[in-house]
């Protein structure tokens, strides 16, 4: 489950970005249900991965800082 500020939506469907060796990496998701805190993520991304928070402000394959 992922909270809503992390799930974009453009003309493709639904996304987030994903941390992966230093660069976002834009991710096509499938969503299932919906709860107060989140929704649930059925396809696209695995648990333990790093999901960045509002991607409207996040660049496809650019670097990004993560503080722990």
């Amino acid at each position: 489950m992922l909270p809503y500020e992390a799930i974009g939506q453009d003309d493709g469907g639904e996304y987030i970005y994903v941390f992966e060796g230093g660069s976002a990496v834009k991710r096509r998701i499938f969503t299932g249900a919906e709860f107060s805190d989140g929704t649930e993520i059925v396809k696209g991304a695995a648990a333990g991965e790093r999901v960045l928070l509002s991607p409207e402000d996040v660049s496809a394959n650019r670097y990004v800082r993560v503080d722990e």
